[in-house]
């Protein structure tokens, strides 16, 4: 029974952090500000998916944001994904904007206010997988 509790609490923590946008583990910028994560997948492979290698930049004070971009795009006849991580000005943090170029391009921009929230998927994703999980923990306690 213990252990379940633990679970629970573990998923539930994982909860609030995902909604907030933070990550735990990583620490702030030494001057008090934030960070996000910086970088294009164009120019480095890390951007695609966060590691330890994947840079980071201090926000200024007018970065109040983070963001993260993701463009598909099909030329020379074929389809491509790019992904931009960066400080940002201007946003509202949870948001996740699309735009539609021309010819097979489409865009979305994504805020977060928080250290490096901006290095995983949307916050929707991760919280409705949080909900789920702890939704079928109940449901197996049933059975216990």
């Amino acid at each position: 029974m213990k252990s379940y509790q633990q679970v629970l609490s573990s998923l539930f923590v994982l909860a609030l952090t995902t909604v907030k946008g933070q990550n735990i583990e990583d620490g702030g910028a030494l001057d008090g500000r934030f960070q996000c994560y910086n970088c294009s997948s164009f120019e480095n492979v890390n951007c695609e998916t966060i590691n330890e290698l994947t840079p980071k930049a201090n926000c200024t004070e007018e970065q109040t944001l983070c963001r993260k971009v993701e463009q598909h795009m099909y030329y020379n006849k074929e389809d491509h994904v790019r992904i931009f991580r960066q400080c940002a000005t201007r946003g509202s943090a949870g948001d996740c904007d699309s735009r539609t170029g021309t010819y097979r391009f489409k865009s979305w921009y994504c805020h977060c206010n928080g250290n490096l929230c901006n290095g995983s998927g949307t916050l929707l994703v991760s919280l409705t997988l949080t909900v789920a999980v702890t939704a079928v923990l109940f449901e197996v306690k049933k059975y216990l």
